[in-house]
């Protein structure tokens, strides 16, 4: 896997986060913040999305916008904490997918971990993604 970090992502990224933030404003009549602790907010969100996706059954295309949005959202909160940059991951299988490269854990991937939080419900917690991958390794990594 090798990742390249690309400014015009970052800046496509901040506008969907933004984006969210709005429509959860508009959707929830709650605001999201860009602080850490708006990450359960998030979560709790997701959950609702998840719960509309078992009834109304969205196309990928439209999962695929949830997701886009949401994740950056994820990913702009952990880059506002922690640092970071955007940018391209070249994967194994020779596909490409937005990464999140933070400062110890190296690339995330935020935007499909906001897809599977859709799909399949509490398991992929968004929060417990964050816990787990990016702030146990800021606490633990030997310096």
């Amino acid at each position: 896997m090798s990742f390249r970090a690309d400014p015009e992502i970052g800046k496509i990224v901040l506008g969907l986060a933004r984006q969210a933030a709005t429509v959860s404003k508009q959707k929830f009549g709650e605001r999201l913040d860009f602080s850490l602790r708006s990450i359960k907010l998030l979560d709790n969100q997701l959950q609702q999305f998840h719960e509309m996706v078992i009834v109304e059954r969205p196309t990928d295309k439209e999962l695929s916008g949830f997701a886009q949005l949401y994740g950056a959202y994820l990913g702009e909160v952990i880059r506002l904490a922690h640092g970071g940059e955007w940018g391209i991951c070249d994967l194994a299988d020779q596909s490409q997918e937005t990464a999140l490269l933070v400062p110890g854990p190296g690339a995330i991937f935020p935007v499909s971990k906001v897809y599977r939080r859709i799909l399949e419900g509490a398991e992929e917690n968004v929060w417990a993604y964050y816990e787990l991958t990016v702030k146990y390794d800021l606490e633990h990594r030997t310096s």
